[in-house]
């Protein structure tokens, strides 16, 4: 895996991306914007110590000369800093996340899944040879920005520094961004790219999570790791974990990490499969990464922050959060007809089997979800002011939400076994289309009266996990979980029969 210039994959995009005249073009290009910008820099240094020379009417002097050359260094770095960051960050996404539909439309995407390449081997391929040009442009670019930060004062640690932020930050969106198209490799490539991009500002703006409850998120945009080591001031304190404050490029380096483990491990399993046959997690890894989910959450969550008033504002929170994980996680678990085990049998080796149904391992997951949110108010119980009976109220709102993902992931299983184009997307669309009208329902009904529209929001939406009424269970509460029950079953058993009539369709075609 480490033998990259073994790598057939690699090879062949370094060989098509860096023939030697283009590759000499391309360095001659980058050390012409180097010295441009070096001169920029130096040109904006002589006019504002010009004026301010003319402002005290002394002569030049040494010392004037030397806070010339030093502010032109520091400020040829940072220039120089910023435009690697663009330049590799944004070609590594953008690459990347053409890697499957460029090579379909080319018509050589089956002829790579199938050869004797590793997945990981395809995956450090493709990872490293997308954007190959954009490493080589930043590698012509290295030893100038080297020179100018020691030169203005930099330390060699800041600026090394700066650089594994800057590798760390390019890799981990290639790995997205092969994510993303593996995952939507069936749709065109605009889509695809417009979605790599969205991703891309998304982590460029969680700068502004540093003033958030959970500020250590914020060390997913390379502004808030590297400005203080481009010698900017802080923009914010440094993160916490458990309370304990980190540094912003451990930080950093721990979420890159962490996340992009999960990331290439749904690719190392799919990369070379199917679209149809895509499994991104299997059932007790949705459960782990649940529980990993919310076990970031926990650690990064800072009390100084005066959004959370109390322990009942976090448990609200987090049961939002989880609302979201369950639905995505539900998602990783959608099978295909010739896979999915609906049985109707009720032992815990049927209920549980690896192509069984999602909603014993969505309950799973809620229950791992809830035995966290009871360590996560112990821990920071002391911080925040507690509420009374949260632990049994918490059980049935985290029930309630629990119910309705559930009940949404079965509704998109079925669509996939009805041979809809695009099940997956027509699914989400559907549901949304539910939530909008149950919306625009209890907003008609409200006029008339409140009560009415609360009950009515209960039973067919989740509000009633978020009542703050002071009662455990409303009534429509309550009849909202047997409607959703009743919901659930009629989908387990409507997705029984309809891959029962596809095995049977199946058999007596064969």
């Amino acid at each position: 895996m480490l033998r990259l210039w073994k790598n057939p994959e690699f090879v062949r995009h370094f060989r098509s991306e860096l023939r030697r005249t283009r590759a000499t073009a391309v360095a001659l290009v980058v050390v012409a914007v180097c010295a441009l910008t070096v001169l920029a820099c130096w040109a904006d240094q002589e006019s504002h110590l010009l004026a301010i020379q003319a402002g005290s009417g002394k002569a030049p002097s040494a010392a004037m000369m030397h806070l010339l050359i030093t502010g032109t260094a520091i400020s040829s770095f940072r220039a120089l800093m910023l435009m690697q960051f663009g330049v590799l960050g944004f070609w590594s996404v953008f690459a990347c996340a053409q890697a499957v539909s460029r090579e379909r439309e080319r018509g050589t995407w089956d002829f790579q899944r199938t050869t004797r390449l590793a997945p990981y081997e395809l995956l450090v391929g493709k990872l490293f040879g997308e954007p190959v040009l954009a490493y080589f442009i930043v590698a012509c670019g290295f030893p100038i920005s080297v020179v100018a930060g020691m030169i203005g004062g930099v330390s060699i640690l800041h600026i090394l520094s700066a650089f594994l932020i800057l590798l760390s930050f390019a890799v981990f969106v290639g790995i997205a961004g092969l994510w993303l198209s593996s995952v939507l490799e069936g749709r065109g490539r605009g889509i695809v790219v417009i979605a790599a991009l969205g991703m891309f500002g998304i982590l460029v703006g969680a700068q502004g999570l540093s003033t958030s409850p959970f500020p250590g998120l914020a060390a997913f945009s390379p502004v808030s790791t590297s400005w203080p080591l481009l010698q900017y001031p802080r923009l914010s304190p440094n993160p916490v974990i458990f309370g304990a404050p980190v540094p912003w490029i451990v930080m950093a380096l721990l979420l890159y990490g962490s996340f992009g483990a999960w990331i290439v491990l749904m690719l190392l399993r799919n990369l070379k499969r199917d679209f149809q046959e895509l499994r991104l997690l299997l059932r007790w890894e949705v459960v782990g990464c649940c529980a990993f989910l919310n076990f970031v959450l926990y650690s990064l969550f800072s009390p100084n922050v005066e959004v959370f008033r109390d322990t009942a504002d976090l448990a609200e929170f987090m049961l939002a959060a989880n609302g979201f994980f369950f639905f995505f996680l539900g998602l990783t678990m959608l099978d295909t007809p010739e896979r999915l085990n609906a049985t109707t049998s009720f032992s815990l080796r049927s209920l549980f089997s690896e192509h069984g149904l999602q909603w014993p391992w969505l309950l799973a997951s809620s229950v791992t979800s809830y035995l966290l949110l009871i360590w996560g108010l112990l821990a920071w119980g002391r911080a925040l002011p507690s509420s009374a009976g949260l632990p049994a109220a918490a059980a049935i709102h985290l029930l309630i939400m629990t119910l309705f993902i559930t009940r949404d992931v079965l509704f998109i299983q079925w669509c996939k076994l009805t041979g809809l184009r695009a099940p997956l997307m027509k699914g989400v669309l559907f549901l949304g289309l539910y939530y909008a009208s149950v919306g625009v329902l209890c907003a008609v009904t409200e006029v008339s009266s409140n009560r009415f529209a609360i009950g009515l929001g209960n039973v067919l939406t989740p509000a009633a996990a978020f009542d703050r009424s002071g009662s455990l269970l409303s009534v429509t509460g309550a009849l909202g979980i047997v409607v959703q029950l009743m919901a659930i079953v009629f989908l387990v058993s409507a997705i029984h029969g309809r891959v029962g009539r596809i095995r049977l369709a199946a058999a007596v075609a064969a």
